[in-house]
């Protein structure tokens, strides 16, 4: 999550209340560390990562909960993000795209476009398959 960050986490004494927001945060920062290659892994790195980069009425209450400024977090996250020590995997990549293309598949009630969706996905599959899904 970075030094800077978690060392402001440990400075002073904190409630109850200031320590499970701060872990939640914390989780979502470790979300997004994850190289996992699961399905499951990589939603949640996708949802960490938008939770961060949307600064969201959810994301700002979380961090005022835990007696942070949301912007620094934010901030923290879009270093990280620029330095390149948050990225998606070749693996998480597919899986984010089986997601989107699946979505696709169950909106779609042309039946040769969901044809060629589930190409797409079959496509996907391979991929996955291939990255060691």
């Amino acid at each position: 999550m970075g030094i800077r960050l978690a060392t402001d986490f440990l400075r002073e004494p904190i409630t109850r209340q200031e320590r499970l927001w701060k872990a939640v945060i914390v989780m979502a920062f470790e979300d997004c560390f994850n190289k996992g290659a699961s399905k499951v892994e990589a939603y949640r790195k996708q949802d960490a990562h938008e939770w961060f980069i949307s600064g969201s009425k959810d994301f700002e209450n979380v961090c005022y909960m835990a007696d942070i400024e949301p912007l620094r977090v934010r901030n923290r996250y879009l270093e990280l993000l620029e330095q390149g020590k948050v990225d998606f995997t070749e693996i998480q990549a597919e899986w984010l795209n089986y997601k989107d293309a699946y979505a696709k598949y169950r909106c779609s009630g042309d039946k040769e476009n969901r044809q060629r969706i589930m190409g797409q996905i079959s496509r996907i599959r391979e991929k996955i398959v291939k990255c060691g899904g």
